[in-house]
């Protein structure tokens, strides 16, 4: 553990460790804002037994904690919002194996949370102290990579998993004109000032029109990173224009000419910069060799300008992890955010275990017929062995959601060597986009698929 680091918040020094490579900032010192006299760990306590909070925090867990034990989190949950109810942070910890905040004593002592956490908890201390608190911690990630800008995208795609690009977007937006008729304004929340200005729709009518989505996110879960990163300066501005005593009307106005400039110099250098750019796709075949829809998206891939990559892997007796790493070095110059990759079976532990291995970032991920854990095929002694080489270890999932900006997965329902419940774990596994498409199998040279279009469409999407 690193020693502890000080930034200055509103004359309030706020303690920021590091654990296994992410920051936890003491929350115990923003309630030293809060006027009162309360101590720092009635404020915790009395956030914590708030339902909102709990379902925030059963969330954050969900996703980056598979240790995290739900039934216990389900019976905070159910007792959530009576007055009875209680809940330390040590309480939380040791019942749920909650790993997004603790308690420490001794020097630097206190309630520690990761960044996303004690982002939140500073919404419930003031919005203004927690826009300082992010400026400030911004400033102290530039001040640690003074020779790189800090990579948004990248933290942005680790915390929220649900992040897609505009033309993958499944759902209905209003037909509703929010500039003409603005009465709506008069009874809004200040969060959907900002929702109308980048998204052209209230929280409240997104989820009218898309009830099913609505059930687990919302419409900033379906944002763009150029989305998000303007409804972030938005923010800003939002706080300084409330101070300045402007009304709604005059606000939403603002902020309006703001998103749309911002939005259109973002989206407009997202596009110079993929025209200057060429995109190299790299396929990795599984345990037989290279299937015929490898030939299918290579042809297609190249006759659309896509520099395609088709390495010869080891097969069958000869599949080893070490083989695999081999093959792949020999193309580590093309990983970053523009190389995409689509691996086949025993491919996909293969790769996930590579960029683990390396911490090498991926722009987007198309697996076919992937696992994760293992599964036995009855006599084929093999396929079973090597099969067993390829498991993914906690460590390698987690490193899959950090290090690939889009994750896609498809796989079929009458797949003859992966079973289906196999299949569908991966996908939670890994935390990407599921796509069921029928009765094409294995999609391996045995299947007989020739065509695959729906991978050329998302990679053409992108």
């Amino acid at each position: 553990m690193m020693k502890n680091k000080i930034i200055e918040v509103q004359n309030i020094q706020v303690n920021i460790t590091n654990i296994n490579d992410n920051d936890y900032i003491c929350i115990s010192d923003f309630t030293k804002f809060k006027e009162g006299r309360s101590t720092s760990d009635d404020v915790i306590r009395n956030w914590l037994r708030n339902r909102i909070t709990l379902d925030f925090l059963g969330t954050w867990e969900a996703i980056y904690n598979p240790n995290f034990n739900s039934v216990e989190f389900d019976g905070f949950k159910s007792e959530a919002g009576l007055h009875t109810f209680t809940l330390s942070v040590t309480e939380w910890c040791n019942k749920t194996n909650a790993i997004g905040i603790y308690s420490k004593r001794g020097k630097y002592g206190g309630t520690y949370a990761h960044k996303d956490i004690a982002f939140e908890f500073a919404s419930a201390i003031s919005p203004v102290f927690k826009l300082y608190l992010i400026k400030e911690f911004e400033r102290l990630k530039e001040l640690e990579n003074q020779n790189r800008e800090w990579d948004v995208k990248r933290i942005l795609t680790k915390n929220n998993y649900l992040i897609h690009t505009d033309a993958i977007k499944n759902y209905i937006l209003p037909d509703n004109d929010y500039y003409k008729n603005k009465e709506w304004l008069k009874y809004t929340e200040e969060a959907d000032i900002l929702n109308v200005a980048i998204f052209n729709t209230t929280a409240k009518k997104w989820r009218e029109l898309n009830p099913d989505l609505a059930k687990t996110s919302n419409v900033r879960d379906y944002a763009t990173i150029n989305e998000l990163t303007v409804l972030s300066n938005l923010e800003s501005h939002n706080a300084e224009l409330i101070k300045e005593g402007k009304t709604k009307e005059e606000r939403f106005e603002i902020l309006s000419e703001i998103a749309k400039y911002q939005l259109d110099i973002l989206n407009n250098s997202e596009k110079i910069k993929l025209l200057g750019s060429k995109n190299n796709v790299l396929l990795i075949h599984g345990f037989n060799g290279i299937p015929k829809i490898f030939d299918y998206f290579k042809e297609e891939l190249q006759s659309k300008g896509y520099n395609v990559i088709l390495p010869n892997f080891p097969v069958r007796e000869e599949i080893t992890v070490e083989g695999y790493f081999r093959v792949l070095d020999e193309y580590k110059k093309f990983f970053g955010n523009n190389l995409i990759v689509v691996a086949h079976s025993i491919g996909n532990p293969m790769f996930i275990k590579y960029i683990s291995n390396n911490n090498y970032i991926t722009g987007k991920y198309i697996s076919l017929a992937g696992f994760s854990r293992a599964y036995y095929n009855e006599g084929k002694d093999v396929l079973n062995e090597k099969i067993n080489l390829t498991i993914l270890n906690d460590k390698e999932k987690k490193d899959a959601i950090k290090l690939i900006n889009e994750r896609y997965s498809i796989y079929s329902d009458n797949d003859h060597i992966v079973p289906f419940e196999v299949l569908e774990n991966y996908c939670k596994d890994i935390k990407s986009r599921p796509i069921l498409i029928n009765n094409i199998g294995h999609m391996g040279k045995k299947s007989g698929l020739e065509m695959l279009p729906e991978v050329i469409d998302i990679i053409e999407r992108g």
